[in-house]
């Protein structure tokens, strides 16, 4: 069971979070880009997610954006190797990543299956419903726009105490397709 903020000022915290949403800088445009706002924004779990998705949304755009994007997912994701796309546990997530798309575009708030889950991935805001500490992990529940129940991501905290996607496996399985 999860272990609830137990302080004023931490509910406090979770609260505002949970009010006012984590906001989008805008996506990376280069690696090094990447590099300083992960030293930062990691250091928070929901910003280090919002920065994975950010990888999530450039890897779907092909070319020089999806190079970007794998080097944030490698980056960012515990386990994730060079060859991902063909590893077990990754797989799946791969070809979702090319087939399925609107299902990640699902967790952008203002998307939905009637408006073929549209939304700018470089302005972003996503749709977190809760974020609560779970013993060394967090664990943060993103309620897609085509799903009637939160999807949960798990992330850790690497030897350098940055925040790593462990697990997010529920997030790319039961979105509904878009009615567009």
């Amino acid at each position: 069971m999860f272990k609830f903020i137990r302080t004023g000022l931490g509910a406090l915290l979770l609260i505002s979070f949970l009010w006012a949403g984590v906001a989008v800088a805008g996506l990376p445009a280069s690696e090094e880009e990447f590099l300083k706002r992960h030293a930062s924004e990691a250091k928070n779990a929901e910003s280090a997610l919002q920065l994975w998705f950010e990888g999530v949304y450039l890897y779907m755009q092909g070319g020089d954006q999806a190079t970007l994007g794998e080097k944030i997912l490698l980056t960012m994701t515990k386990g994730m190797t060079d060859e991902w796309k063909t590893k077990a546990g990754f797989s799946r997530f791969a070809e979702r990543l090319k087939t399925e798309q609107h299902i990640f575009r699902s967790y952008a708030k203002g998307s939905s299956p009637a408006n073929g889950y549209s939304m700018d991935p470089s302005s972003f805001e996503l749709d977190m419903v809760k974020s609560v500490q779970d013993g060394d992990n967090w664990v943060i529940s993103l309620q897609s726009s085509g799903a009637d129940s939160p999807r949960k991501v798990t992330l850790t905290k690497d030897d350098t105490g940055l925040w790593k996607v462990v697990k997010f496996d529920s997030v790319y399985v039961g979105i509904r397709p878009s009615e567009k």
